[in-house]
């Protein structure tokens, strides 16, 4: 059983799903980073550990206010971040291309069976 709230999973498998396709196409998405999402996953599962260091707290508080908005949900002005500083974004870059690493490139199951059916044949010697 996942922690993380559905909406944010349902975000990542379609985030997935997307840069597998497009990897089918021959396209690079994302360029060695993960999503916004995936971070605001990572860091929500990492504040269940352990208390997020202030730039950490204001990256979260940041991803939360984009993807919310994204689902056309507004965020109380209280805890609404709309900007980072350039040492914060460098932070969120510098974890997305950490997750990007730790998580590979993106494959599905479906992108899996296209790849089987669609790979080259080898000529056969005759």
């Amino acid at each position: 059983m996942s922690d993380l709230p559905e909406w944010l999973e349902h975000q990542i498998r379609t985030d997935y799903e997307f840069e597998a396709m497009a990897q089918l196409m021959g396209k690079d998405v994302r360029n060695g980073q993960a999503t916004d999402a995936e971070v605001c996953a990572s860091l929500y599962t990492a504040s269940l550990a352990v208390p997020l260091d202030s730039d950490a707290t204001q990256i979260y508080l940041y991803l939360g206010t984009t993807l919310m908005q994204g689902r056309g949900i507004e965020i109380p002005e209280d805890i609404r971040v709309t900007d980072l500083t350039a040492y914060q974004r460098e932070t969120l870059n510098e974890y997305k291309r950490k997750i990007y690493r730790h998580r590979g490139k993106a494959e599905t199951p479906l992108t899996k069976a296209m790849k089987e059916v669609f790979k080259p044949k080898r000529k056969v010697k005759s």
